[in-house]
């Protein structure tokens, strides 16, 4: 699809954006009500996470926001910009009138991370309308369209962001103030190499390919992700209250192959599955709550029906976007890992991405590895997650040499630890 020029982004609105294949011309000097939305005051929440971190870069580097960031009390990541940004802590339950409290006079809030329920997400809309906040825009940020029958019935974190949209729905038609927008922007590719997520190893250099290989996806790296939220809270009017979709490239796995062969100058070792296949191996896996078949769930699901570029909220053209260079993207992040010889973890906030390494993004690590703890903000409260594990499992063992079940308080502790880490 041909891309319009960017545009300059820091006016209200482009002169002109193509959408749904209509011309729209709008006047150099935007009509009262286009200005009468004016976004300048944006809290980011999850701003130290993989993708915050690229959200609060960009929104300062466009030098028109005035940028907060809401930060739990019991979070010891330090956000970047310090000099640049105001620092706001919450209790970390995030009690609904002390968030609204704390969003009263901001234009709009950016959530980065995502919550292990719907009702965490849920409450920064219900505190956003109470504070007068006029956009919202939720941790979306999908691999997958949400709205698919296929995508919801496979993973439950799909379910979990419609009931989050609908009540953003519900809010706006209920108070004329308040709007949101909702972005998907395919799998985060820069983010998705250095963590094994896209199923391309760098360091085995291995591919898994699904198919033939030759299925197109959009896919976004994390900067893309982040002008793009900077170009929706420009355009206020023409982007509340939708769910816009946009990428960096529609690329195959094939092309992305051949990318790094190219870049890294060695020939990849491959390995083929059928798709339906490996969806119902990595199912019943899931089903049995295994968190990395669920992640690979996600992939495939984005890797096979994951082509944004004939929705009719592909939003590239409405927002300047234009799409990034593949070659270029892939030698940046090959040459970055080649650099990058630290095994160090960093003490992170979690965000909207989906966890699975210890990729290095931004000069920073991630605390996790193998599985995924969304709702977890230092090391002292992984240890505690481990150590419920690490009991269980005990506990398990003993019962068995005695030929017993495990107790039910044991079930629990299983329990517990599975919803901490789950999606």
């Amino acid at each position: 699809m041909q891309q319009t020029k960017e545009s300059n982004s820091k006016d209200p609105i482009p002169t002109s954006y193509k959408y749904s294949g209509i011309l729209h011309q709008i006047h150099s000097s935007p009509a009262p009500s286009l200005l009468a939305m004016s976004i300048v005051k944006v809290t980011l929440v999850g701003a130290t996470g993989d993708l915050g971190a690229s959200m609060l870069d960009a929104f300062v580097a466009e030098g028109t926001f005035k940028v907060t960031v809401l930060q739990r009390a019991s979070s010891k990541s330090k956000p970047a910009h310090p000099d640049k940004i105001n620092i706001v802590t919450i209790s970390d339950g995030l009690p609904l009138d002390e968030l609204t409290e704390k969003l009263r006079g901001q234009d709009a809030v950016v959530v980065c991370y995502r919550a292990k329920d719907a009702s965490e997400q849920i409450k920064f809309g219900e505190a956003a309308v109470a504070a007068g906040v006029k956009r919202l825009i939720p941790a979306d940020f999908g691999s997958c369209d949400s709205n698919g029958e296929r995508e919801r019935e496979l993973v439950k974190l799909f379910d979990r962001k419609v009931q989050i949209r609908e009540s953003l729905q519900r809010l706006a038609a209920e108070n004329d103030g308040f709007s949101w927008t909702s972005l998907v922007n395919g799998h985060f590719f820069d983010w998705g190499l250095r963590a094994d997520f896209l199923h391309f190893n760098l360091k085995t250099k291995k591919a898994e390919i699904i198919d033939n290989g030759n299925q197109k996806s959009s896919q976004a790296t994390l900067a893309q992700i982040a002008k793009a939220t900077v170009r929706i809270l420009q355009r206020p009017e023409v982007t509340k209250n939708r769910m816009l979709f946009i990428q960096s490239f529609c690329v195959s796995q094939n092309e992305v192959l051949q990318s790094l062969e190219n870049a890294t100058g060695a020939k990849w070792e491959t390995v083929r599955y059928d798709s339906e296949d490996f969806i119902r191996e990595k199912k019943a896996l899931a089903d049995k709550g295994d968190l990395d078949a669920i992640e690979d769930l996600v992939f495939v699901l984005g890797a096979i029906n994951g082509n944004w570029e004939e929705k009719p909220d592909f939003a590239m053209d409405l927002l300047g976007l234009e799409n990034e260079d593949l070659d270029k993207v892939v030698q940046k992040v090959v040459d970055e890992d080649d650099e990058d010889g630290d095994d160090g973890y960093d003490d992170e906030e979690s965000d909207a991405s989906l966890r699975r390494k210890k990729p290095r993004l931004n000069g920073q690590h991630d605390v996790r590895e193998a599985v995924k703890v969304e709702d977890i903000q230092d090391l002292e409260r992984i240890k505690a997650y481990l150590n419920d594990a690490l009991l269980f499992i005990n506990k398990i063992g003993i019962a068995r040499r005695a030929e017993k079940p495990p107790s039910s308080a044991d079930g629990k502790a299983r329990s517990d630890f599975i919803n901490g880490c789950e999606h």
